[in-house]
């Protein structure tokens, strides 16, 4: 019971005046409070130098309304974290994720 979370799961995206971000919570969330922030980057490999959307956020959804440059596209991450630590997830080769760090 005292860890940090699993990754957040089934991001989507939707179009409106402002995107919606949404995820599921982790299937293990680990010990105490659970928080998200919400990563975006222009390159989908690239999270380390990605912008924060949100932060410390306690909610499953976020909104973005920032529009990519022509012929550019955002792409999206979301951090689940707990007293214990914390988790972006693994790309397909099993590697842990690394990202921006949100104040």
């Amino acid at each position: 019971l005292w860890a940090p979370p699993t990754a957040a799961r089934d991001l989507r995206v939707g179009k409106a005046e402002v995107d919606n971000v949404t995820w599921t919570a982790p299937l293990e969330p680990g010990a105490g409070h659970l928080s998200y922030d919400l990563l975006r980057s222009r390159d989908p490999a690239g999270f380390y130098i990605a912008d924060c959307v949100a932060a410390g956020i306690g909610a499953t959804v976020a909104s973005d309304s920032s529009e990519p440059p022509p012929g550019a596209v955002h792409y999206y991450l979301v951090r689940a974290r707990n007293g214990c630590g914390e988790s972006l997830g693994s790309d397909s080769s099993a590697v842990s994720r690394q990202g921006a760090v949100c104040h």
